[in-house]
Parts: C-alpha cells; sequence; structure tokens
C-alpha cells in the first residue's frame, strides 16, 4: 500500500466525498513519495555493482573514466579477403562479388559500433571497476594484475622482462576495446609501456 493510499483512507469520514481534499492529499504525498524514492535510489543505487544509467556515469566520471562507445564482436573487424582464416566471407570487405561490404576499422577504443550509441552498463562497469582500483595502487606488477583481474573479470600472468616493460598474458579473452582499456588505463609507473602478448 503506497503512503498516498495510506493517507486517503485515513482521512476523517466527512472527508470521503470530498474530491478536491482527496486531490490535496495526493498531491501532497506524490511529492512525499518522490522523496522517498530519491532516499531509497540514494541508498541503494550508490553501489557501483548495482548503479545504472546515469548514477553509473557519476561513479565514471568520479573516478575519471567517460562511458565509450558501444563495441561490435571482433568479427566484424576488417581484414582482406586472402585472410586465411575465413577468406571468402563477405562481411570482412574486399570481397569480389557485390563490391566491398562489411567490416569496419578498429579505433582507440576498440571496434567501435557505427550507431553511436553508447556502452551497455555491464560493460561501462568494468571500466569503472578498473579505474577505480588503477586510482589506488602503486602500479607494480601485482597491482597491474589486480587492475585486470577486479576491473574485467580475467586471470592474467604480468611480467617485467625488462626495465620499462610490463608483458601480460591473459587466461582467457578480453574484447578490443577492453584490450585498449587494460594498455590505457593500467597503474603504471611513467615510462613504463605494457604490452598484451596473447589472443586466449
Amino acid at each position: 500500500m503506497t503512503a498516498t493510499t495510506q493517507a486517503i483512507e485515513r482521512l476523517l469520514n466527512q472527508y470521503s466525498d470530498a474530491p478536491d481534499e482527496q486531490a490535496l492529499i495526493t498531491d501532497i504525498f506524490a511529492r512525499i513519495e518522490d522523496s522517498n524514492d530519491i532516499l531509497n535510489d540514494l541508498l541503494t543505487l550508490r553501489d557501483i555493482d548495482s548503479a545504472e544509467g546515469v548514477w553509473l556515469d557519476i561513479l565514471g566520471a568520479i573516478v575519471g573514466v567517460e562511458r565509450p562507445y558501444k563495441e561490435l564482436s571482433s568479427d566484424y573487424i576488417f581484414t582482406f579477403k586472402s585472410n586465411p582464416a575465413d577468406p571468402d566471407d563477405p562481411d570482412k570487405a574486399f570481397y569480389d562479388p557485390g563490391g566491398p561490404t562489411g567490416g569496419y576499422y578498429q579505433s582507440f577504443e576498440g571496434l567501435r559500433d557505427p550507431s553511436g550509441d553508447l556502452a551497455s552498463d555491464t560493460d561501462y562497469r568494468k571500466l569503472v571497476k578498473g579505474k577505480a582500483i588503477a586510482n589506488h595502487v602503486i602500479g607494480n606488477i601485482d597491482d597491474i594484475g589486480l587492475f585486470i583481474q577486479g576491473g574485467f573479470g580475467v586471470v592474467s600472468e604480468v611480467t617485467d622482462p625488462i626495465q620499462g616493460e610490463v608483458e601480460v598474458e591473459l587466461v582467457s579473452a578480453l574484447t578490443q576495446g577492453e584490450r585498449r582499456a587494460v594498455e590505457r588505463l593500467a597503474p603504471l609507473s611513467a615510462g613504463v609501456n605494457i604490452t598484451i602478448t596473447n589472443w586466449p
């Protein structure tokens, strides 16, 4: 039972056939219910795992990462017809019958959806979590592994074969955009380069 319904039911009997008074009570309690909804949202939607939409965008702004564009599957990356993996796939481009079709260029953000839509809350949440971790660590080898696992849910082996170089071997796959995000947002010391060495 809503607060408005409860308030109307508790009106004195002489107001049971008074539409103006009931309308006044309804308007007053509608504002009270709005305030309750806002307070409930503040209680339940501020957490990174439950935040959605604008609330999640606010968390992203706090940690310093904007919502990226929606990403396409890597199946649609531009390749040549002679690609040995799938030489006659018309979705790749440079396909003779019917002219070039399909195939999208990869950007710094991964394989961007040309529709211009933004990433889903689920995908954006990974970036926000990763950036939050990166903001609060020193940037050593263990921190980079924590950043990848905590943000993207992927286990990796992080090594530093030579000074100034960090290599990441992934146990499971990241999307094109997630790989770029790891390279761009990982907590690295100044002058250190990061390379993801495999494509699981």
